[in-house]
């Protein structure tokens, strides 16, 4: 009698098998983004609203292209009140902001200004062992609120107190979160 019956191939199982394990896998790594995406939001946003604002050895100053009326008006009042005796500037905007915190009245012996190469992340490290070398072990950071987070670690990374003072009137968009939230992850998982 002729068997009728074939030999099914194992393929088409493992077919099945390794697409399941794909989804499953794609689903594990869209959950673990949106978990980190939603936590790093969720930093963010916490951290801009704190203000610790205290005597440190100097202020880091954090400073966007075009410094803001509010951020050369808080400089200058951190300043002023005499908790900074010194101020280092950082950022795209920093000649800007040091010409005008000079017209403002501010001593140019009491503005260090370093050389910005546009990386952000790099211009800070740069900053903290600036600060180290001079002998700073606290450091108050002045930043737009999103900046914020991102500037604190990068400071504790270089074994620094850094205390946050951002400048309060500035907003946080969904834009600038999520651009925010992406900047202090890509500094962090750079570190690994």
């Amino acid at each position: 009698m002729p068997s009728s019956t074939r030999s099914v191939s194992p393929w088409p199982i493992r077919q099945r098998q390794i697409r399941r394990q794909i989804v499953y896998l794609w689903w594990t790594l869209v959950l673990i983004v949106s978990l980190m995406l939603a936590s790093g939001m969720l930093a963010v946003t916490l951290q801009a609203s704190r203000d610790d604002t205290r005597r440190t050895d100097l202020a880091l100053v954090v400073i966007p292209v075009v410094p803001s009326q509010a951020m050369i008006d808080h400089t200058l009042d951190l300043y002023r009140r005499g908790l900074v005796p010194q101020m280092l500037l950082v950022g795209e905007g920093s000649d800007g902001l040091r010409a005008r915190l000079v017209e403002q009245g501010l001593s140019e012996e009491r503005i260090v200004l370093l050389s910005t190469s546009h990386h952000v992340p790099a211009d800070l490290q740069l900053a903290g062992q600036s600060a180290r070398t001079q002998g700073s072990q606290t450091v108050l950071v002045v930043a737009e609120p999103a900046d914020m987070l991102t500037a604190l670690k990068i400071m504790r990374d270089q074994d620094l107190r850094a205390y946050s003072s951002p400048v309060r009137e500035s907003t946080l968009d969904l834009g600038t979160l999520f651009r925010a939230t992406m900047r202090y992850w890509s500094y962090v998982l750079a570190l690994s």
